[in-house]
């Protein structure tokens, strides 16, 4: 896990109650499926339009759709039932989807409608699943970016990475606001391994990759199980600010 923070790690923190939306995606499916089978974990809510696709059962399931109005009113009511002390916000699609429109609605608009929750319910740790393409892929990038000196650009290429730059946006607004919570973002590279399904992985999976002749750049993954142990350790350990997580 590297990366730039604003505060020193802390100790390492067992919470309480865990919320975690998106579980009927990628990676809020395996979070859920890696702390149904923790012992360590006691309590666990999910969150998501649709039930998870496995079996659960110590985690209690919130039918919720986030791109509805008021859906930050239904999910600080749910927050504030469960007493959640950590959310983990999952909610983005891995691939752009076809509906553009929706995505807006789902990234920009959801996380404002999260964060608005866990202000209300006074929601004490967020940690946030991004991407490292947030970046954007130049020819004046260096080999190495620096988090201090680059700063993501990749809204110039994609509305759909431009909806998840504004959700980092919201996630540091929401930490500059409230300076006693805390908000951790976890930008993945490109994450490969059996079970994921994107465009990146669809295309390295056919029989011939075609590439540029004679252009060899540098390119970063990371492992599926990498991407639930990263999670896992910031869960376990508080330590505010980005972190970009690769292999």
């Amino acid at each position: 896990m590297t990366g730039e923070s604003s505060k020193k790690s802390r100790n390492h923190h067992s919470p309480s109650t865990i919320v975690v939306t998106g579980t009927a995606g990628y990676i809020g499916g395996s979070l859920l499926r890696a702390l149904e089978e923790d012992r360590n974990v006691k309590s666990v809510v999910a969150v998501d339009l649709k039930k998870p696709s496995f079996e659960i059962k110590k985690t209690r399931f919130y039918k919720l759709d986030l791109t509805e109005t008021l859906a930050d009113v239904q999910l600080a009511e749910i927050l504030k039932k469960e007493k959640c002390d950590t959310l983990v916000h999952c909610a983005f699609p891995m691939t752009p989807p076809k509906n553009m429109a929706f995505a807006h609605e789902l990234i920009s608009i959801g996380t404002m409608y999260v964060f608005n929750a866990c202000a209300e319910a006074r929601v004490r740790k967020v940690l946030l699943a991004s991407t490292t393409d947030v970046y954007g892929a130049f020819p004046s990038n260096p080999n190495f970016l620096e988090e201090d000196i680059h700063e993501p650009k990749g809204s110039h290429q994609s509305p759909f990475l431009a909806d998840k730059i504004d959700a980092e946006r919201q996630a540091l607004k929401y930490a500059k606001k409230h300076p006693d919570r805390l908000v951790t973002i976890l930008r993945f590279a490109t994450i490969l391994g059996p079970t994921v399904k994107s465009y990146k992985t669809r295309f390295l999976r056919r029989p011939i990759v075609t590439t540029i002749l004679g252009f060899d750049p540098l390119v970063q993954f990371i492992h599926e199980e990498d991407v639930i142990q990263a999670l896992k350790q910031a869960l376990a350990k508080d330590s505010p600010g980005i972190f970009n997580i690769t292999g």
